[in-house]
């Protein structure tokens, strides 16, 4: 039998959800991985018990604050990419996705702590790249290379953008940003020409990117 539960009820549980996922993903961002799960539910300002109510574990909480943010980062570029596909929405996705880090520090540092792994997972950014991936191979965009594996290269050197990023405020992220763009553009064949176009494009503007 279904449960059934009152509005008052319902908006009780959600609020107490995302207080243990905003410390979950502050502790992830801060490399506390070790947090028990007393600590996040003094810290969630909630009793113990209310934390399996949620989550069957502290993993299963890691995991869907890592989700929710993959998906929020995902669905941010693909709202500024709107109507664009293959190359060209591949490119915005990286130039937008190392811009982030400026912007979003906290949220980046969630993602870079679960480091190269993240690229296994089948949501958020990793499932837009690798469409985007897939349509540039279609088209005749990217040659060379077999869309899953350029997954995993292309991955790995957006995250370790993103650590270099994060480890020295002095670089300027708008430069490193279109410079891995064009980079990772002729590593798929794309000709110079083109692809310093496109890694030098207009960006949309948002309130994030400024």
């Amino acid at each position: 039998m279904t449960e059934t539960v009152s509005p008052r009820v319902a908006r009780k549980r959600a609020a107490k959800r995302a207080a243990l996922m905003d410390v979950a993903r502050r502790a992830l961002a801060a490399g506390r991985t070790s947090i028990s799960i007393q600590e996040l539910t003094e810290e969630a300002d909630m009793g113990f018990g209310s934390f399996y109510t949620h989550f069957p574990d502290k993993e299963a909480l890691f995991d869907a604050a890592v989700d929710e943010t993959m998906e929020l980062f995902g669905s941010f570029v693909d709202s500024l990419a709107e109507g664009l596909a293959g190359m060209d929405a591949f490119a915005l996705g990286i130039r937008l996705t190392c811009r982030l880090q400026r912007a979003q520090p906290e949220m980046v540092r969630l993602v870079l702590s679960f480091g190269t792994s993240t690229l296994l997972r089948d949501d958020g950014l990793v499932v837009r790249l690798r469409r985007d991936l897939r349509q540039g191979a279609e088209d005749g965009s990217f040659v060379g290379w077999d869309p899953d594996r350029a997954l995993m290269a292309v991955g790995g050197a957006v995250l370790g953008t993103l650590q270099m990023l994060d480890a020295d405020p002095r670089l300027d992220n708008g430069e490193v940003a279109d410079e891995l763009c064009l980079r990772l553009l002729q590593m798929l064949g794309v000709p110079l020409d083109v692809a310093t176009a496109c890694a030098h494009a207009p960006l949309p503007e948002h309130a994030w990117l400024s």
